[in-house]
């Protein structure tokens, strides 16, 4: 993104790989112990995106064709889904482990209740008497 705003400011705006590194990474690259293999990334992207269309080789780098907006909108829109379906998945994992505690919880009262019986109350037997009153 921060190469297409440059565009969007100067048309003519040029990229190569290590500006790429200096956008992303600050001029505090260069001290990384990876520098080769990140300079060697990006010059594959950079050649990779070349190949496909969307760059156009200039003076001292590479150059954004309008057709990198197609791409850029489809990656923003595949980034979205992948941001939903994981939102998504969280969302179930959640559900699914809620579920699993008041399963457990069910079945726990259900494993009390038969192991564990009541005691039914004891029946007393009490007898009335009946007295005749006379007048």
């Amino acid at each position: 993104m921060k190469v297409l705003a440059a565009t969007i400011e100067t048309r003519d705006y040029e990229t190569s790989e290590t500006d790429l590194l200096t956008r992303f990474y600050t001029a505090r690259w260069v001290h990384r112990p990876n520098k080769t293999e990140l300079m060697t990334y990006y010059r594959l992207l950079l050649e990779s995106l070349k190949a496909s269309g969307d760059l156009n080789a200039g003076r001292h780098g590479m150059k954004l064709n309008p057709k990198a907006l197609n791409t850029i909108a489809d990656f923003e829109l595949e980034d979205r889904r992948h941001h939903d379906n994981y939102s998504n998945q969280r969302a179930i994992f959640w559900l699914t482990l809620v579920l699993i505690c008041v399963g457990g919880v069910q079945a726990g009262a259900a494993a009390y209740d038969a192991w564990w019986p009541k005691p039914e109350p004891q029946k007393t037997s009490t007898v009335q008497t009946t007295t005749k009153d006379s007048p």
